[in-house]
C-alpha cells in the first residue's frame, strides 16, 4: 500500500511516497541541480541541464523506492531553489544521504571534455578542472538574495562536520563512480574534491554527480536519451545499496 505524505518547507514542496513491502529505513534526499530562471549549462542541441538532472533524479528516486528506501527530492518540477536551502532540507528531514545531480560543461573547445565524475566537499579542488567544475556549479550564486556572511563559528562548526563525513562521502563517491561507469561505458574521471555551496552544511555523507559533459555534443545526445538516464539512475541505486552493504 502507499501512503502520501505532503511535506512543505517554505518554497520547497515534496512528496513522500512510502513503500511498505521492504523497508531500509533510510532517508536519501536527491538534489536536481539549477531549476527555474537557472538552466544550468546549455548544449549545442538546446539541452538544458536542469532537465536532465531532474529527469535523472526522477528515476533514482522512483528505482530507491522500490528497493525499499524513503526519498525525498529537494525539487519536483522546474523551480528555483536556494543552495542553501537544499542542504537544509536535508538536515530538517534528518537525510542518510545526500546526492546533487549534474551535468557538466567545460570551458575548452567543444567536444574537448567527455565522461562521468563524482565530488565531494573540500575546501580546496583537487586539479585545474575540478576548479573550473566548481566555479561552474557555485555561479548560481548569483540568482540569489545576498545572505550574511557565515560567522566564524559556522565556519568551524561547518568544517568539523565536513571532517566528519568526509571518509563517508569518498566512500559513497567511489562506489557511484564505478556502478554508474560499469553500466554507461562512460569515460570515468574519477573522484575529485571541490568546495561546492550546495554540499557545505550537509550533516551526513554528501555528494556531487556529474553525469556527463552538456558542452560535449555527443554526450549531449546520450543524456537526453532516457535509456542512458536510466542506466546512470541504475548506477546510483545499486552503488547506494552496496555503500549500506560494505558498511553493516
Amino acid at each position: 500500500s502507499e501512503q502520501q505524505n505532503f511535506i512543505s518547507t517554505d518554497t520547497i514542496v515534496v512528496t513522500k511516497i512510502e513503500n511498505t513491502n521492504k523497508k531500509t529505513g533510510r532517508l536519501i534526499v536527491i538534489d536536481p541541480g539549477h531549476g527555474g530562471e537557472d538552466p544550468g549549462a546549455v548544449g549545442k542541441y538546446g539541452t538544458k541541464e536542469k532537465d536532465i538532472n531532474l529527469k535523472i533524479s526522477l528515476l533514482v528516486k522512483q528505482k530507491l523506492i522500490e528497493e525499499g528506501f524513503n526519498v525525498l527530492l529537494t525539487r519536483e518540477e522546474d523551480v528555483f531553489i536556494p543552495l542553501v536551502k537544499r542542504t537544509d532540507f536535508a538536515n530538517k528531514n534528518n537525510a542518510d544521504i545526500f546526492i546533487s545531480i549534474h551535468c557538466n560543461a567545460s570551458e575548452k573547445p567543444s567536444g574537448t571534455d567527455y565522461g562521468f565524475e563524482v565530488y565531494f566537499l573540500s575546501e580546496k579542488a583537487t586539479d585545474p578542472d575540478a576548479v573550473a567544475t566548481e566555479r561552474l556549479e557555485n555561479e548560481v550564486i548569483k540568482f540569489e538574495k545576498p545572505t550574511e556572511e557565515l560567522t566564524k563559528l559556522q565556519k568551524i562548526l561547518w568544517s568539523m562536520i565536513v571532517n566528519e563525513f568526509i571518509n563517508e562521502s569518498a566512500k559513497l563517491c567511489s562506489i557511484i563512480g564505478k556502478e554508474v561507469t560499469s553500466r554507461t561505458k562512460q569515460n570515468y574521471r574519477g573522484v575529485k574534491q571541490a568546495g561546492f555551496y550546495v554540499l557545505r552544511g550537509a550533516q551526513m555523507p554528501a555528494v556531487l554527480v556529474e553525469c556527463g559533459f552538456i558542452s560535449n555534443p555527443n554526450e549531449e545526445l546520450k543524456l537526453a536519451q532516457t535509456d542512458f538516464q536510466n542506466l546512470i539512475a541504475d548506477g546510483i541505486v545499486s552503488a547506494i545499496k552496496r555503500y549500506y552493504e560494505n558498511n553493516k
